[in-house]
């Protein structure tokens, strides 16, 4: 499964694998990980539904 997950994230665009590295892996707030990207927290919040999305939709697919 952490595979098939690790394969599934080249599906994601450099922002959004950033934004799910600080959220995820760094375990960042969003507003966190905003100040630390200099951008707003919406703007985090959209780039992690947009990864979301994908992720869910890649790992559906392949089952």
């Amino acid at each position: 499964m952490r595979e098939k997950l690790r394969k599934s994230l080249s599906v994601l665009s450099e922002p959004e694998r950033v934004v799910i590295k600080l959220l995820y892996k760094d375990e960042l707030t969003p507003e966190q990980a905003a100040r630390k990207l200099g951008v707003t927290s919406s703007t985090i919040r959209s780039h992690k539904k947009n990864a979301l999305d994908k992720l869910k939709k890649e790992m559906l697919e392949d089952d």
